[in-house]
């Protein structure tokens, strides 16, 4: 509990009053002096007092973010509603990570309801990660603004940004490869890859499943995508420079998401974590979160040696015959290129490597060796722009 500025002013006065009260022999400026600081000890008195039943009520913190899952440069709306009793005279601000409020603090608007406070913003985020929101703060006042009392109410709420993303062309005959095409053939059809759903507006006529179609008595088609779009698995390393994590995952996050946007199973492989297997359009939204959440907490390796030893774990993972491997990788020693070297007898495989530094040499090197074991791949550069890196890697496909 503080006083405000008024309770302050009070304070002086009332002491001030009493002071040249005494002096005077003045008994009414004594009276004055005592009823300023008997109010200040009122006003202070029932801010605790509400405070402290404030904490009993229980109050109830809800907080929902719309997107829930952003990436540089999107926006999101944030909703706080505050529930309870005595909320009148109450004041609402909700701390935000620095990543998420952009280049000043979020503006926000309270909106009043019996038993209830509304809080709405929108956060910009500058930077991929998982950041804090809230605990929303809550300050009161006593009826004559002498006092105040702020504290924390709630939990915070962690907000998932993911890699910056940009918008990439999936070319079925180029790169990812129309099966009907290549001379891999395609991955054999798994016991859910024949799941049914409904029909909707655009669906190809020829995937309509006519014996479930006339049993349900709605129309019904095939969503056996496995059987028409090769699988993808996007390899990223964790580089030692921020910079070039930052960018490496970037990249692949929005290879990976133009593949599956096409229509392709996809994995996203190094960014973190474990991945459990294959995400497929069908699965909506659900798909681009189980895809690109562990990008979101993907650290820089401590050095080149620990980001190699992570890329070749990732690696041990690829290969299945008829599937597509995208790498965007860093330059990498001979343990990394060897695996490499041996997944284009089992898939179709392409690399862009980074160019760490001035010179890209060991860039120039890391190419060569995988283009003789069978791999198509260009050199980029940190930082390049990710749609015209891509541009040049599908047109080695040519």
């Amino acid at each position: 509990m503080r006083l405000t500025r008024r309770g302050w002013a009070l304070v002086a006065a009332g002491a001030v009053a009493v002071q040249l009260g005494l002096g005077l022999g003045s008994l009414d400026l004594v009276r004055i002096g005592l009823v300023a600081l008997a109010l200040v000890a009122a006003g202070a008195t029932a801010v605790l007092t509400r405070s402290r039943r404030g904490r009993q009520r229980a109050w109830t913190v809800t907080r929902r973010v719309l997107p829930t899952r952003l990436h540089p440069g999107s926006s999101a709306q944030v909703q706080t509603l505050l529930t309870g009793r005595g909320l009148r005279g109450v004041q609402l601000a909700e701390s935000a990570a620095p990543q998420l409020s952009g280049a000043g603090a979020p503006r926000a608007r309270v909106r009043r309801a019996p038993g209830a406070l509304t809080l709405d913003y929108q956060v910009h985020p500058t930077a991929r990660g998982r950041w804090p929101l809230g605990p929303l703060m809550v300050t009161r006042t006593d009826p004559f603004a002498v006092a105040r009392h702020r504290g924390p109410v709630g939990e915070p709420t962690d907000v998932l940004v993911w890699p910056a993303l940009h918008p990439l062309t999936v070319t079925g005959d180029v790169v990812i490869g129309d099966p009907a095409r290549v001379a891999l053939g395609v991955r054999s059809p798994a016991p859910d890859d024949s799941a049914l759903r409904e029909y909707h507006e655009g669906d190809d006529l020829r995937r309509v499943h006519w014996a479930s179609t006339a049993r349900r008595g709605q129309v019904m088609v095939r969503a056996d995508e496995h059987t028409d779009m090769r699988a993808v698995d996007v390899l990223v390393e964790r580089p030692h420079g921020a910079a070039a994590l930052e960018w490496t995952l970037s990249v692949g996050a929005s290879i990976a998401l133009a593949a599956l946007t096409a229509g392709h199973p996809v994995r996203l492989l190094g960014a973190g974590g474990p991945v459990e297997g294959y995400v497929h359009r069908r699965q909506g939204d659900q798909a681009r979160a189980a895809l690109l959440d562990p990008t979101a907490d993907a650290s820089a390796s401590r050095s080149p040696a620990q980001a190699a030893e992570r890329l070749l774990s990732a690696s041990h993972e690829l290969g299945a015959a008829g599937q597509v491997v995208v790498a965007v990788l860093g330059p990498a020693p001979e343990s990394v290129r060897s695996a490499l070297a041996a997944l284009p007898t089992r898939a179709t495989c392409w690399v862009m490597v980074r160019a760490d530094g001035p010179t890209s040499t060991a860039a120039q090197a890391t190419v060569h060796q995988l283009r003789l074991a069978g791999w198509r791949g260009v050199v980029v550069h940190t930082g390049e722009d990710p749609d015209a890196a891509w541009r040049r890697l599908t047109e080695a496909a040519a």
